[in-house]
């Protein structure tokens, strides 16, 4: 007989075969012709043995005889493919029962395969293999399934989430309005509604930009500007906040220009900013650009001396997850990829970094699948 080749990953965990056959010598047999190709055989003499042997060993593949002591192949196999642990577990029937009706019922009580001895080992190890093959590219289908599912899930929560943060400035600005007409309502109650009228248009603003960034329609427009632009509007958004609560403000950064989406990265830095002067309550805060040459790439480290980042906002940047309340981080991640940066937290002593480094040049609109969720 001539040898076939057949390409078997032994390091794979999809080698591992469950061999269910009272025939010691059989087993043997079909153990050399398994070990050459590089499975890891464990055997179980009788039904019994078999059902407690699955929960052991956990095969990969299980090959079994319909004429086994105790109970018989054919309850073996009904009672593995009803147990929600094991039916994924492709069964092959080896055994001298041929004919038709049996054929049948194999197949009725959940086999994946049937071959009848006698056998050539060649096709058992073909066999074998296509339906390792088949079961792979089930579970790889079943995980990327529950991966959409847990998505759909956490985007109903999320847009659940967003709704009721949109709800309450909504209602007292509703509240203000019927008041207007009162000569009691006060100046600083205005004030308050514009407040509140601001915030909710910049967390509208917001949402919008996150969801056109999950669906990958969020285009970047691409033009050169000198860095000053953009650290020139952001510091005139953020100084006030800083100064309200005697923040220091600090600037540096060096005399070049950037290729990219100004508008970008313009609410990259902002979102960033606003985040640490929320949570700093004394000291400062430094935005720090340096450019590395080598790399052509622009570093952007924002420190504050703020109590840092708590577990919900790492993982926004470390994880595929959503905050309510977090939407603003939620993009500045979405952005940084559409840019074709990254992102990453450090703590220091008595300090939080964050660092955003980008491209200097981006020559071509990016969007890629790893810009949506």
């Amino acid at each position: 007989m001539q040898d076939i080749n057949f390409l078997i990953i032994i390091d794979n965990v999809e080698g591992k075969i469950l061999i269910i056959e009272d025939e010691k010598d059989m087993c043997e047999s079909i153990k050399s012709w398994l070990d050459e190709k590089g499975f890891v055989c464990s055997f179980a003499y009788d039904g019994g043995e078999a059902l407690s042997s699955i929960e052991k060993e956990k095969p990969d593949i299980i090959i079994l005889d319909l004429m086994i002591p105790g109970i018989d192949g054919f309850e073996v196999c009904h009672r593995i493919k009803h147990d929600e642990r094991f039916k994924e577990i492709p069964i092959i029937i080896l055994t001298v029962l041929g004919e038709t009706i049996n054929r049948v019922a194999g197949f009725k009580a959940g086999a994946d395969d049937y071959l009848t001895k006698p056998f050539d080992p060649d096709e058992l190890i073909l066999r074998i293999e296509a339906n390792l093959k088949t079961r792979r590219v089930s579970l790889e289908l079943k995980k990327e399934l529950d991966e959409l599912k847990e998505h759909e899930r956490i985007k109903v929560e999320f847009l659940g989430n967003v709704g009721q943060e949109l709800l309450v400035p909504i209602k007292t600005i509703a509240d203000g309005i019927s008041q207007l007409g009162n000569k009691n309502f006060l100046s600083k109650q205005k004030e308050e509604l514009e407040k509140l009228s601001s915030s909710l248009i910049s967390k509208l603003n917001t949402f919008i930009d996150v969801t056109k960034a999950n669906s990958g329609k969020l285009w970047i427009r691409i033009d050169e500007f000198p860095i000053s632009n953009v650290i020139s509007i952001v510091s005139a958004r953020i100084k006030p906040d800083a100064e309200k609560k005697k923040l220091s403000f600090d600037i540096s950064y060096p005399s070049i220009t950037m290729k990219t989406e100004e508008s970008h990265l313009i609410k990259i830095l902002q979102e960033l900013l606003l985040n640490a002067v929320k949570f700093t309550e004394k000291g400062g805060i430094r935005l720090e650009v340096s450019e590395d040459k080598e790399n052509d790439t622009v570093i952007f480290n924002i420190i504050d001396t703020g109590h840092g980042f708590g577990e919900d906002e790492r993982e926004i940047f470390e994880k595929e997850i959503y905050v309510e309340e977090k939407m603003g981080l939620m993009l500045v991640k979405r952005l940084v990829g559409i840019l074709r940066g990254n992102i990453r937290l450090e703590a220091l002593p008595n300090e939080t970094k964050i660092t955003v480094i980008l491209p200097r040049k981006i020559d071509a609109p990016a969007r890629r699948k790893e810009d949506r969720i």
